[in-house]
């Protein structure tokens, strides 16, 4: 590539490049890694990324050298209760992500020596919440503190 300036050849290089990557290799992870580095790079501060629920998921990313700050679903409702929101006010948005959820009818969270994930109660995990009784990793997850 010629001109660095030139977005369209630099996204035809990129395709190109992506296009001859083996498929089914875990990469998955390593392209949304670079994309936060680029991200970081470009606004210079800290990026969260949303992460999925799925814990092997949010491991491969959290588990880089640099570290990435990932928020899952939990994590959302976390923050929000850190930045004032009232439970009354959240516990409809909660109903839906529940009943969204169907059949799953707990989270994992970590214990408080956070050598093992304990299976709660999903409505459990939303009161606790509010009784101030996790606090939130950097992948993501919710650990007990009290």
């Amino acid at each position: 590539m010629e001109d660095l300036n030139d977005v369209e050849a630099f996204l035809a290089a990129l395709k190109e490049c992506d296009d001859n990557v083996p498929h089914k290799m875990g990469l998955g992870e390593k392209k949304t890694y670079v994309l936060i580095q680029m991200m970081e790079i470009m606004h210079s501060n800290r990026v969260y990324v949303f992460c999925s629920d799925d814990f092997k998921a949010r491991q491969s990313i959290a588990s880089l050298e640099t570290p990435v700050h990932c928020i899952s679903i939990l994590g959302v409702f976390y923050k929000l209760m850190k930045m004032g929101k009232e439970k009354s006010e959240m516990q409809e948005y909660y109903d839906h992500l529940a009943a969204f959820l169907k059949k799953q009818t707990e989270y994992k969270v970590w214990s408080i020596s956070g050598h093992q994930r304990d299976g709660v109660p999903i409505q459990q995990v939303f009161d606790e919440m509010y009784d101030e009784k996790f606090q939130m990793l950097r992948n993501g997850d919710l650990k007990y503190i009290k």
